[in-house]
């Protein structure tokens, strides 16, 4: 991994993720301007469908944000002070998954598929009216969506027509469904 920069406060954190779209954010929950957990938020905002969003690890001294991170799809909070072995782990976790990125997973009515073919590649191959992101590995078509629905946290997911399982919609692609 190479380090892409340093910013001094949220704002600037925010600007530099827009302009330098790293594979990875490492955000403090405490920073001047905006905290970590509003940039992650704005992150979603402002990523189109389609674009991948840096993956996201928190951290803090404090250990109350946790859900609120995972929320925003962090990989990892790690609280201060980090231990060089704790984070070796998490650099190891990000590495896996920015490998992982080189495969994608296909399941259709009858089978699952690996295929090496990155998902963002896949995607640009797809007819966007049928087929849509939901979530950092999940492309679905939309024709076998049955039902999209809220829980009482506020997170979509989508129920799919023949099968059991129900797919959580990432935040930065909520605005693609209406729930019932």
């Amino acid at each position: 991994m190479k380090l892409a920069g340093v910013a001094p406060n949220g704002l600037e954190a925010l600007r530099m993720l827009e302009t330098e779209r790293p594979d990875v954010a490492f955000l403090d929950i405490r920073m001047p301007g905006l905290s970590g957990l509003e940039v992650a938020a704005e992150l979603a905002d402002r990523f189109n469908a389609g674009e991948r969003v840096p993956r996201l690890v928190f951290i803090t001294a404090y250990d109350e944000f946790a859900l609120k991170a995972f929320d925003l799809a962090a990989v990892d909070y790690l609280l201060k002070p980090v231990a060089t072995d704790r984070l070796e782990r998490t650099v190891g976790r990000l590495k896996a998954q920015l490998a992982a990125d080189k495969y994608t997973s296909v399941v259709t009515r009858d089978a699952e598929l690996l295929i090496r073919t990155p998902l963002k590649d896949l995607l640009a191959q797809l007819p966007q009216e049928r087929f849509r992101q939901i979530h950092r590995g999940t492309i679905v078509n939309l024709a076998e969506v049955a039902t999209a629905n809220r829980d009482e946290s506020g997170r979509i997911s989508l129920r799919l027509k023949n099968r059991e399982e129900s797919l959580p919609v990432s935040r930065v692609y909520e605005g693609l469904f209406r729930p019932q």
